[in-house]
């Protein structure tokens, strides 16, 4: 008789089991489109048999019993997907600026500050032709002015983008501070959680979401100590650890660029060298591209400009026989802000360009010869730009290049790191997430074993019948 009354025992196990693996199978299709979701799994285990003395038959298994729910994990593999992340975000953010950047640049090329460049050239060798014509001394004030208005115009563009690129990392400072903070909390849910004996898979796909999203903003990396918490690093410093998060902060130095400090408590340090990854790493970068090498030569291209023409117009004499003066705005050094402050001297007017040279002969003026007017047109082809290496045109074509050239490396990194990405996050979702297909496979399995189950009890209850009738 206790045999049979063992089998019922069995059969229920069998019941609550597949009652189980269905449920949690319910809850993978259910959640097959949520983003982070990790595949679970019923961990099960065979019950030992009961004690049985008195039987002189084989002692038969009690069964199977539900020991766990395990969550589908490749550590290796999530570690791989947050470094492509980290590289993808950053390509995508420096391709983004990029073009921006290369749109300012725009200004210089054609139809821009080259065009302005040659027309100047072009009315200064107009007034060489006809040095006392009121209307060609007019239009060559107006292309002077159409050049400096292009360099400014360009210089603001440039400003736009660097201003754009500290705005939006104050805000992704922002976004990583609340990540970090509520990933401190997740921490201490899951250890609490598992403490008592409470499965936690779904707050470690919370958490392992963030991480990612960490990962992208500023190239973070993590990893789970043996408490099963989560300690997430930023440039080799804690962001989190255990419960306790810093936060970011984002300040704008006098050159335009942003500095990043890590708070923890009273304790403040610079780690904006070491963010070099994620979105927040590319606004960084092409802070830097842009401060540190595009500006500096258009400044000191501008500069050159300004230096060369107010040298060569100050050595001439204007329609009234006075010594020329400037025809722009003079700039003094630092060279940086040059393309900004580029302007038409105030003081210039169409009697005052200097297009004679002082004298023919000694002591006799000769206002209205084109000497000076010719020297001024024949700085175009010198090599007055790029250290003495190349004219004015050469210069603005070369930077323009430039900057090209870097936008389009830029662009193929991208493409590169956004295919890696795909690969490796492809890799994760067969390894991690949830297919329909198993899914439907596993749902079956569960309902079979779920109907051999009820099958037993009704032997059992068949068999019992018959016992009680003897």
């Amino acid at each position: 008789m206790g045999g049979l009354f063992d089998g019922l025992t069995l059969a229920r196990s069998t019941l609550s089991a597949a009652q189980a693996g269905v449920q949690l199978t319910g809850h993978n299709i259910s959640n097959a489109n949520t983003e982070g979701y990790h595949r679970q799994r019923l961990a099960t285990s065979a019950v030992a048999p009961p004690a049985n003395t008195a039987s002189t038959l084989p002692r038969i298994g009690g069964g199977v019993q539900v020991d766990n729910i395990l969550r589908a994990a490749d550590p290796l593999l999530a570690r791989r997907v947050a470094a492509s992340l980290g590289g993808e975000a950053w390509a995508s953010t420096r391709e983004n600026l990029m073009l921006q950047v290369e749109q300012a640049v725009a200004e210089l090329g054609e139809g821009g500050a080259g065009a302005a460049i040659s027309d100047l050239m072009d009315k200064f060798s107009a007034l060489s032709t006809s040095p006392s014509d009121m209307t060609v001394r007019r239009e060559v004030l107006a292309a002077a002015r159409n050049l400096a208005d292009t360099f400014n115009r360009m210089a603001a563009d440039l400003d736009l983008v660097v201003d754009g690129a500290h705005a939006e990392a104050t805000a992704t400072a922002e976004s990583i501070g609340a990540k970090a903070a509520e990933i401190a909390s997740l921490n201490s849910q899951i250890v609490e959680a598992e403490a008592n004996g409470q499965q936690a898979a779904n707050l470690r796909d919370r958490r392992d979401l963030l991480a990612c999203d960490l990962a992208s903003l500023a190239g973070t990396t993590s990893f789970e100590t043996s408490y099963g918490q989560l300690t997430v690093l930023i440039g080799g410093m804690s962001l989190v650890q255990g419960n306790i998060s810093s936060t970011l902060q984002v300040s704008q130095g006098t050159d335009g660029k942003s500095g990043v400090t890590l708070v923890s408590g009273g304790a403040r340090v610079d780690v904006t060298a070491s963010v070099t990854s994620g979105e927040l790493g590319g606004l960084l970068s092409v802070q830097s591209t842009v401060v540190d090498d595009l500006m500096p030569r258009v400044d000191q291209l501008v500069y050159d400009i300004v230096t060369a023409v107010n040298t060569q117009h100050q050595l001439g004499v204007d329609l009234n026989g006075a010594a020329g003066g400037n025809l722009f705005t003079p700039l003094g050094l630092p060279v940086a802000g040059s393309a900004a402050a580029m302007s038409l001297d105030p003081t210039i007017t169409p009697q005052g360009l200097a297009a004679s040279s002082p004298w023919a002969v000694p002591a006799v003026p000769e206002p209205s010869n084109n000497d000076n007017a010719l020297q001024l047109a024949a700085l175009a082809g010198q090599f007055l730009a790029g250290g003495g290496t190349t004219t004015f045109s050469g210069e603005i074509s070369a930077i323009v290049g430039h900057v090209g050239t870097l936008t389009d490396q830029v662009m193929q990194a991208a493409a590169v790191r956004k295919d890696e990405l795909t690969y490796l996050q492809t890799l994760q979702h067969s390894s991690d997430g949830v297919s329909l297909d198993e899914e439907m496979i596993q749902l079956i399995e569960f309902q079979r074993s779920y109907q051999a189950g009820v099958k037993v009890l009704h032997v059992i209850d068949s068999l019992l019948e018959q016992v009680l009738k003897m």
